[in-house]
């Protein structure tokens, strides 16, 4: 008999039924998974957001401050409202955060109980730190799989003020012997002779005047003289003087004539009762006389037909017959360099590869130093202490400035734009021939000009000057050694530029130059002298781009800002 076999079919539909209700249940809470993560992924991309809004805004503000810094331990006014409004301009506002200035002090030290900051700015010479006020995002759906109802974000900032990298000389001047067109002479023809002044208007034919006396001859600076007597020979024979000239070197250049200002005492003597007022002014003024259309001088440097009224300091030329004009400063590198010079031609041709820094105290910090009390004599960046040599050895400087090869020589380098004089031949080497008037971006303004102490004028010099070889910073110190080597400490640095261009060189008209190539003299390619026109800070560029390879900043010249944490 045959037995019926049961069923299965209840059995399958109850587990299906059973499996049903699980992934119901599965998916129930996935879906609350999901729906948590989604939530926090939104707000996570909220609190990313802000952050990136909140670091650029800080970036920004820092960089702001940074422009107003001034040396000091202490943030200055500008540099916390720049900041303050950088902050606030660049803001993402989400609930609570500040919205005005007045929301914000960066002034005060707003240090929070766990040692952060918030909202607060420390300066330190040419830094500036910036930690940004609390900033919170308010959370949205992540509340539901967290207690918290916001999230803060931090944020801080750090900028320096540097300056581009420039090619600091292993040479030295004194405060007296860095202004003006200055003569650097090696220790094999230390005869340096003042830079030729030549004076314009000038005639190919001189009178047979000379003008052997000024009274008075020198005056301080502002200060009107009512009359001079010039003292001479010859001022009526065989014709009569017709006028008295005032020249400066940069061309300026103002007449008075007799009978109209000046008079005719004697054959050896003439009256100015009325000077011109510019020459009032800080300068050297070269006075001659003008008789039957011809100067009885062409130059300054003549040694008759001309006198030299100084208004002023006296231009000093500093001409040491057994030092040069400056010494040379014994800056080591890393690798270290024994052998003396070696290491002159290496820091000529490629400039000191470390920043170099200031004495404390400068410029009043003590002449000469030692390691310790704040002073580095180690070749690292900020040294401050060097030992020094006597002279500059010609073979050292001609392979710096010429005939080096690994590396080569400063000046063999093709023309810097947008200066396009064409590079000229020394005994089968290029070099490099940039006058310093290329860089000028005022068309009226003369060399003789930015290199006056006396310059207060805005920046006239095209960054561009900085990639010029010619271009150079020199260590100032106050006190040369004398005998034999000492450590000096170094005051500060004066910009200068390598050419013999004349004073009233302009953008347009350079104006002849002497040498070949211009500011050097050379014999064959020993280099006998080199001619600096020292330049006054403040017609450098107030600013230049980063470009990556900035110094500390010198506290003088062309600023550049970065970003530095």
């Amino acid at each position: 008999m045959l037995t019926a076999v049961p069923s299965l079919r209840p059995v399958v539909d109850k587990r299906r039924r059973d499996e049903t209700g699980t992934v119901a249940v599965m998916v129930a809470l996935m879906a609350m998974v999901i729906l948590g993560m989604a939530a926090v992924a939104i707000d996570v991309g909220q609190v990313y957001a802000k952050r990136a809004s909140l670091q650029s805004a800080v970036d920004q503000a820092v960089l702001a401050a940074a422009a107003e810094l001034d040396g000091t331990t202490v943030c200055t006014a500008g540099a916390v409202t720049a900041a303050e409004e950088y902050l606030v301009s660049n803001w993402i506002d989400q609930g609570g955060d500040p919205k005005a200035v007045a929301d914000i002090d960066l002034a005060a030290d707003n240090t929070l109980a766990d040692g952060s900051k918030d909202g607060y700015m420390v300066c330190n010479k040419w830094r500036v730190d910036l930690w940004a006020p609390t900033a919170k995002v308010n959370l949205g759906l992540a509340k539901a799989v967290t207690d918290e109802t916001n999230v803060q974000v931090p944020a801080h900032a750090a900028a320096e003020v540097r300056s581009p990298r420039l090619g600091t000389l292993p040479y030295y001047a004194t405060p007296t012997c860095s202004t003006g067109q200055q003569v650097l002479s090696t220790d094999s023809s230390g005869h340096a002779s003042p830079p030729v002044i030549p004076l314009t208007p000038s005639t190919t034919t001189l009178n047979s005047s000379n003008v052997t006396a000024l009274d008075p001859s020198t005056t301080p600076v502002g200060t009107p003289i009512s009359s001079m007597v010039v003292t001479g020979t010859n001022f009526t024979s065989p014709t009569s003087v017709t006028a008295v000239g005032f020249t400066n070197a940069s061309g300026d250049h103002y007449q008075v004539a007799i009978d109209s200002g000046a008079t005719i005492t004697s054959s050896t003597r003439i009256a100015v009762s009325t000077i011109p007022f510019p020459v009032a002014s800080e300068d050297v003024w070269y006075v001659r006389v003008l008789k039957g259309g011809n100067w009885s001088a062409s130059n300054g440097n003549a040694t008759s037909g001309v006198q030299k009224f100084t208004v002023g300091d006296e231009k000093l030329y500093c001409n040491l017959s057994d030092k040069g004009n400056f010494g040379s400063l014994k800056i080591d590198r890393t690798p270290s360099i024994s052998n003396p010079n070696t290491l002159i031609y290496y820091n000529t041709a490629l400039g000191v590869d470390h920043e170099l820094g200031t004495a404390p105290g400068a410029p009043s910090a003590p002449s000469f130093c030692t390691a310790g009390s704040g002073f580095i004599t180690a070749p690292v960046d900020g040294q401050n202490c060097m030992a020094t040599d006597t002279g500059l050895p010609a073979n050292a400087l001609e392979e710096g400035m010429i005939t080096g090869s690994d590396p080569t020589g400063r000046l063999r380098k093709p023309a810097t734009s947008p200066c396009t004089r064409p590079n000229v031949t020394v005994s089968s080497y290029s070099l490099n021939d940039d006058v310093l008037s290329c860089f000028f971006t005022n068309p009226t303004i003369r060399v003789g000009d930015v290199t006056k102490s006396t310059y207060t004028g805005e920046p006239v010099i095209s960054p561009a000057i900085f990639d010029s070889p010619r271009f150079v910073w020199v260590p100032i110190i106050n006190e040369p050694p004398s005998g034999s080597s000492k450590n000096v400490s170094i005051q500060g640095f004066k910009p200068g530029f390598i050419t013999d261009q004349p004073a009233s060189g302009t953008r347009g008209g350079h104006g002849t130059t002497t040498g070949v190539p211009n500011g050097l003299t050379l014999s064959g390619t020993k280099v006998r002298e080199v001619r600096i026109w020292f330049i006054h800070p403040n017609a450098l560029p107030s600013s230049s781009t980063a470009e990556g390879h900035e110094v500390a900043y010198r506290g003088t010249g062309a600023k550049v800002i970065v970003l530095v944490d």
